[in-house]
Formats: structure tokens, C-alpha cells, sequence
């Protein structure tokens, strides 16, 4: 994707992130490195991220995952932090620095530090297009999912070492026994990110797409052993993934189903529709309707492309588009195609 695609649209999404972050004061010490946060850009149930600078004007994303809970709280968040590491590639977010720091109140925090991206996310570069009325051209949306494609890539072919798996993991996957991600040499093939969507993809200073955020991160190929391995599974799913991008088989977890990277091939597919359409393929459905449940909806596979645009842009969309975004929202993940299928193919 080149530079100048999203150049019309910087001024409006930093406009519209002013409106609601938040100013912020305070000094972080990572590894020597210091840092004065500016200003509070988000914040979710599990961490908020700053914008702060270093003694030489440089900008960074720094990410507090607090861990007021205890050690496995700590683990899990540590646990990111590796997974992240394990991925270096032009279209994934850089992992700058890490470390434990000890808060004033006696808690641990981990604190990542990125590069900062004045862009924002796509979800930013969505909601822009919205107010200003303007919509993707098919060959943007083509060039973010063929990026987007390389990242996943990374991660639905990964053949290194493993990492330590915490105590809250194992009771989740028991992997000991249902891991079918590990080859002979004991290194992990596969690892799913398990949450693709427009607000995990950041748009590089240069107009890059890079995917972010590993908190949800699992490996693949996990066979589900028992109905309480399957609750737990959907659990972690309701709580790591977005629903209007999570894959149906993460939503009702059947027992002897297997658990694979095809979930992230289903929530690209939910991105680039909303790229396309403004909004997710099963919310656009429900509100088409008047109302609804979601997840049955997902459970379904019930949604429409529009059938009349209110724009004229909506309808240049080819037949070719919108094929790849039903192939890659089958049912069933079996027959759903891997990144290499729908990348090369």
C-alpha cells in the first residue's frame, strides 16, 4: 500500500484521535530507556497505551499491561510480550522494548514500547472514510489484504522454538495432550493471532499496514478433548476475540473439532467487508434486519453484500471481491482456505 493512499485522510483522523484521547503526565523508566507520556491514546479492559517521547523528541506507543492480580497475571502478560518477539516482519508491529517495572503502589506492570504511527489503525481509517463519505478503492482494499496476508503468513507457517506456556494457559488448552502444533523437533509450526480485525492494524507513517496486538494469540491446531476443554476455549474466545470477527467454531466449540489458524482466514474476510461496506458482515446483516443476535448470525454464516449503495462507489465492487470474502467466510473450516490458498490462488 503505497504512501499516498491514506494522505488525504491524516489530518482528519488525527483530528478526530485528539477528540477523545486523553492528556496524560508521567515518567517510564524500560530498561534505562525514559520515556514522558504526552497523552492517554486508548484504553481496554486489560491495558492502556500512551503516546510519550524520550529526551530527544522521538515518538513511541508505550503499552501498560497492569498485573495487580498476581504472578499469573504477570505471566500472561509476559507471555504477549514473547509471542510478539517470535514475529519480526515488514508488516507487523516492531516490539522496541519490555520490562516489569514495579509501580508506586507496589504493583507490577509490563510496559511494551513501539513505534508511534500518527495514522492510527484501520478501524481510525474507516470511520474517517465514513464522515468524509469517501470509500476504498477495490485495488486498496486488495493491496491491505495481500499485506495483511504476508503477516499472517508469518504466523500460520511459524517453525521456531515454542514458549513457555502459563498456568492459566495450560488449564485453558491442555496442550499437553490435544497439541498438534509441534513438530518433530519439538518447535511450534503454527500459531493463529486469533484476533484480526480493523483496530489491530495499524497504517504505518508510510501508509503500511502492520498487525499488532498479541495479547490473543494461541497456537493452532488444538484438538478440543472434552466439553470443559471446549468451554474453556470459548471462554478465552469471548474474551480475546472480537465477536464480530470471531469465527464461528471459536463461538460454539464443539468437542473433537480442532482449533486451527483459519479462524484469523474468517476475520479477514469480516475486515475487508468492512472495509468495503463501513461496517462488519453479520452486524451489517443484524441491522438489515431491525435487530437480531449476533452470534447466531456468525453460527449462521448469515450476510449480504448491499444490494443498493447509497453511494455509487459501493457498487463498483467486482464479483472477484466479493468471491474472495465468501470463500474465505465458509462455515466451516474444513472446507474454509488456508492464507497460502487465498494469497496465491
Amino acid at each position: 500500500m503505497n504512501s499516498s493512499i491514506f494522505s488525504n485522510l491524516v489530518n482528519t483522523v488525527n483530528a478526530a484521535i485528539d477528540t477523545y484521547i486523553k492528556p496524560s503526565s508521567e515518567t517510564f523508566t524500560i530498561n534505562d530507556q525514559v520515556l514522558t507520556s504526552i497523552k492517554l491514546l486508548a484504553e481496554g479492559g486489560f491495558s492502556q497505551v500512551y503516546l510519550a517521547q524520550d529526551d530527544q523528541q522521538h515518538y513511541f506507543a508505550v503499552k501498560r499491561i497492569p498485573c495487580k492480580l498476581g504472578k499469573e497475571q504477570l505471566n500472561m502478560a509476559q507471555r504477549e510480550v514473547s509471542i510478539h518477539r517470535l514475529f519480526q516482519h515488514k508488516n507487523i508491529v516492531p516490539l522496541k522494548n519490555a520490562a516489569v517495572v514495579k509501580e508506586v503502589d507496589g504493583s507490577q506492570s509490563v510496559y511494551v514500547i513501539m513505534p508511534f504511527y500518527k495514522r492510527g489503525t484501520l478501524q481510525d481509517i474507516i470511520d474517517a472514510y465514513h464522515v468524509s463519505g469517501q470509500h476504498f478503492k477495490e485495488r486498496q482494499i486488495y493491496r491491505l489484504f495481500l499485506d495483511v496476508g504476508q503477516a499472517l503468513l508469518v504466523l500460520h507457517t511459524y517453525n521456531g522454538p515454542g514458549i513457555p506456556i502459563s498456568n492459566t494457559a495450560k488449564r485453558q488448552s491442555s496442550t499437553s495432550q490435544q497439541d498438534n502444533s509441534l513438530n518433530e523437533e519439538g518447535n511450534r509450526v503454527a500459531w493463529a493471532h486469533r484476533d484480526i480485525k480493523p483496530g489491530n492494524i495499524l497504517i504505518s507513517n508510510t501508509g503500511k499496514p502492520l498487525l499488532m496486538d498479541f495479547g490473543s494469540a494461541y497456537p493452532a491446531k488444538i484438538t478440543i478433548s472434552s466439553k470443559q476443554h471446549a468451554a474453556r476455549q470459548q471462554d478465552m474466545a469471548e474474551e480475546h476475540s472480537s465477536m464480530p470477527y470471531r469465527a464461528p467454531e471459536l463461538m460454539h466449540v464443539k468437542v473433537g473439532s480442532v482449533l486451527d489458524e483459519k479462524v484469523d482466514i474468517w476475520s479477514l474476510g469480516c475486515a475487508i467487508f468492512t472495509m468495503a461496506y463501513g461496517e462488519s458482515p453479520f452486524e451489517h446483516f443484524v441491522n438489515k434486519q431491525g435487530g437480531g443476535s449476533l452470534s447466531l448470525a456468525v453460527l449462521n454464516g448469515q450476510f449480504r453484500f448491499p444490494e443498493s449503495a447509497s453511494a455509487a462507489a459501493l457498487s463498483t465492487y467486482s464479483n472477484d471481491l466479493k468471491s474472495l470474502i465468501s470463500w474465505m467466510l465458509t462455515l466451516d473450516p474444513h472446507e474454509r482456505p488456508s492464507i497460502q490458498q487465498v494469497w496465491f490462488d
